[in-house]
């Protein structure tokens, strides 16, 4: 088994993927900007090796590569609705163009970076699955138009992994739908777990179209990414693609409650923002939404994972099955 580098390893997906990388045998090494945290103690605890290090610093890049034959590139900056955008480049941008240059100098065999389908942009189909775009046309002027700071730099990001690629380097990319897991600290992830104890008062943009898939599955898909891809191809991972509204009501009667009451439409829920946070943070713990937030609800992203499941034989849970696993963990 191969020596790897996570970035991004104390994180949600992270850390899942840290631990199953030592189940299966590998010798993984964690960059963590804060090795301190109990994040990063459990996996020093599993057997990964912790080592200080984040994308903006690049002079330590080449110390926490050294000796690794392959790389995990899941480090981002994921704070939708930040008005940081200048934090937000540097590390989502610049920093994967900082660690892909010192990887491919380090001489690494193999580099997985992780986009989103939202790097890919909205797609107009409504349930209609659409399939990825084909890599050469990212190659043209980048796009102008964003619903917010993290699409734009995950958008780029991918641009950069694309180019490293063209280059001959053995760049490696995936492109996850949104991840359902215990856990998510995302603010969907948030809204999930009060729509699954009946305390998510209502919807909004209830018809958007989203690809949903469970954090189990995205492991698996990186690790298959990872032993059998093609650099430059992008592959998804997407189980189903549902909207809103749909995926409310199914993790309703999963966890065996009420689902929302009303779907408000997008301007009235603009409006209300500070009373729905007040209100979310009361019965939640965090936001839920925020105008970049919003932005994306606005829009379909329902992407299909048929090149993935065809070239790399990856298999996955239906969301129903996830959401059972979620809602007996509530």
């Amino acid at each position: 088994m191969s020596k790897v580098l996570v970035t991004g390893g104390t994180g949600f997906i992270g850390s899942a993927l840290t631990a199953r990388l030592l189940k299966v045998g590998h010798q993984v090494r964690v960059m963590a900007r804060r090795p301190s945290t109990r994040a990063a103690r459990l996996l020093e605890s599993a057997g990964a090796e912790i080592v200080p290090g984040n994308l903006v610093e690049a002079s330590n890049l080449p110390y926490a590569l050294e000796g690794c034959d392959g790389l995990f590139h899941l480090a981002a900056k994921f704070d939708i609705g930040t008005r940081d955008r200048p934090g937000m480049y540097a590390t989502n941008v610049e920093g994967t163009e900082s660690l892909f240059a010192a990887s491919r100098a380090a001489g690494l065999s193999r580099i997985v970076h992780m986009s989103t389908v939202l790097a890919l942009g909205p797609t107009a189909g409504g349930p209609n699955p659409a399939p990825p775009p084909a890599p050469e046309s990212l190659h043209g002027p980048p796009r102008e138009h964003f619903t917010g700071s993290f699409e734009e730099t995950k958008y780029l990001a991918q641009r950069i992994a694309l180019l490293h690629a063209r280059q001959g380097a053995h760049v490696l990319i995936v492109c996850p739908g949104t991840v359902l897991g215990e856990e998510d600290p995302s603010q969907l992830g948030t809204a999930l777990r009060l729509n699954m104890r009946g305390q998510l008062p209502f919807l909004t943009a209830g018809s958007s179209h989203f690809s949903f898939v469970g954090l189990e599955d995205v492991v698996d898909g990186l690790l298959l990414v990872y032993e059998r891809g093609r650099p430059g191809v992008i592959y998804p991972l997407v189980s189903e693609v549902l909207s809103l509204e749909e995926l409310s009501r199914l993790a309703a009667e999963v966890a065996g409650v009420s689902p929302p009451r009303w779907d408000l439409p997008e301007w009235v829920a603009r409006l209300g923002l500070p009373f729905v946070n007040l209100l979310a943070r009361f019965v939640g713990g965090r936001r839920i939404y925020t105008r970049e937030a919003m932005a994306i609800l606005a829009c379909d992203w329902g992407y299909d994972a048929a090149i993935t499941r065809k070239e790399l034989g990856w298999q996955c849970q239906t969301i129903a099955d996830v959401l059972k696993v979620l809602a007996a963990h509530l």
